[in-house]
């Protein structure tokens, strides 16, 4: 397809994707993919903090705890943490 100029010359109304262009589109990607996985690391590491300090802990050993349950494909809940020393009886528990 061309178009006239007012000159009365033709010129390409679009011009080719050249190899810069097509690789700029892949960096464009690429550096999104790397926000979008910094910023999905930064929430998971946020909520694995809240979880650590309502429970106490370390925080290491609950970022692997909750990264490990993350990655467990079978079932839909995570096991709970039981702590020493509380009140609810063995058998009121397991619910």
């Amino acid at each position: 397809m061309t178009l006239q100029d007012e000159g009365g010359s033709a010129s390409t109304a679009a011009s080719e994707l050249g190899l810069a262009n097509v690789g700029g589109v892949f960096v464009v990607l690429i550096s999104g993919l790397g926000i979008a996985m910094l910023i999905s690391m930064c929430e998971f590491a946020w909520e694995a903090r809240k979880i650590v300090n309502e429970e106490g802990g370390n925080f290491w050993k609950g970022m692997l705890r909750e990264f490990r349950s993350a990655l467990r494909t079978s079932g839909n809940t995570k096991p709970v943490k039981r702590r020493y020393g509380s009140s609810v009886p063995r058998s009121e528990s397991k619910l």
